[in-house]
């Protein structure tokens, strides 16, 4: 190899150049399946493309019929990928009530972190299926009381 002060006796020399730039990568968010308010919601990051180094992306949650807090857990966090890794999983705890609602949602956001880097699926929409119910019903005159799951009683106006 030549270097810097050396001299040239036959005018050639070979030059190796090293390319460091990273190939971007592309993630890809989908989610596990729907849960039962109480149960874990599991989002999946898929990464292809400049998978040969290190990258990383952003993942956080935002409200839908379900509220922050009360429904889910809300995150916000920077997900790390080392060489060679291509997929990662991200919990989500939804919260087990009492009240009768019905079936509620909230989506998983990704944003990418480093220039060049795409997203192919930039969010997921996750349901939570409500595990509380109406369990008795007892008509008096024009009101009907209703017991939920949990013993409350309600009073709302027959029809």
């Amino acid at each position: 190899m030549h270097h810097t002060g050396d001299t040239l006796t036959d005018g050639s020399e070979t030059v190796y150049i090293y390319d460091n730039d990273k190939t971007p990568s592309a993630y890809s968010l989908s989610d596990l399946g729907n849960v039962t308010e109480g149960d874990t919601a599991t989002f999946r990051i898929t990464r292809t493309g400049g998978t040969n180094t290190a990258g990383s992306v952003r993942f956080y949650t935002g409200s839908g019929s379900a509220a922050s807090g009360s429904d889910f857990n809300s995150k916000y966090e920077t997900v790390y990928f080392s060489a060679g890794q291509t997929t990662k999983d991200i919990q989500v705890k939804t919260t087990d009530d009492s009240r009768v609602e019905g079936s509620e949602s909230f989506r998983g956001y990704l944003q990418t972190l480093k220039s060049g880097d795409t997203l192919t699926n930039r969010f997921e929409t996750v349901y939570i299926n409500d595990n509380d119910f109406y369990t008795a019903k007892e008509t008096q005159g024009s009101v009907d009381l209703v017991t939920d799951s949990t013993g409350g009683a309600y009073v709302r106006t027959a029809s």
